[in-house]
């Protein structure tokens, strides 16, 4: 039986080539609640609304409406397309869901990592490019801290949640509704 919960989508209106929208049409055929984040109540949250999701308007660089977005949530799919502010609305994010202290996943499909993909940062010394990834990755721990550790590419798990014998492995993205959204294991 699915979760009551409904699963927080960020982008939810499609301007990243659509891969919000899919989850959501995605987690709606599975019978999973969804509350759909978008920016604009426009035709595409009424598109939305249509296909059955709930639609929060807001915007994700403001913490009252993040907070207000994650009430009764347990799991995020945050997706923001690239922004100067996007390290600042995933921290906000990720921020807000650490103090609310339920949250089971965070799934971040991260532009930020384009951001840093200039010829300059590309081509320097490799020293230079290690130190840089390591400074990211300090950021996202800073940001996420107890809520969980890395398992998998942008997946967070809380330490709680982690599967057979305390080892975390890869979660498949399918892991945001649980087993089956794609069939895949």
């Amino acid at each position: 039986m699915p979760e009551r919960n409904p699963i927080l989508i960020t982008g939810a209106a499609g301007e990243i080539g659509g891969v919000s929208r899919t989850m959501v049409d995605m987690l709606l055929e599975q019978g999973h609640p969804v509350r759909a984040f978008v920016r604009q109540d426009d035709e595409r949250a009424h598109s939305l609304r249509q296909a059955g999701a709930e639609v929060f308007v807001g915007d994700l660089l403001t913490i009252a409406d993040v907070t207000a977005a994650l009430k009764g949530v347990r799991r995020i799919y945050f997706s923001m397309s690239l922004s100067p502010y996007y390290t600042d609305a995933v921290s906000l994010m990720a921020a807000a869901a650490r103090a609310q202290g339920d949250i089971e996943v965070f799934v971040n499909i991260s532009e930020y990592e384009q951001s840093f993909m200039t010829f300059d940062r590309m081509t320097a010394p490799e020293e230079e490019r290690r130190v840089a990834r390591r400074t990211r990755r300090q950021l996202v721990a800073a940001a996420t801290g107890p809520l969980g550790r890395r398992a998998g590419a942008g997946v967070v798990r809380r330490p709680d949640r982690q599967r057979a014998g305390g080892l975390l492995r890869r979660e498949p993205h399918h892991d945001l509704a649980g087993p089956g959204l794609t069939g895949r294991r």
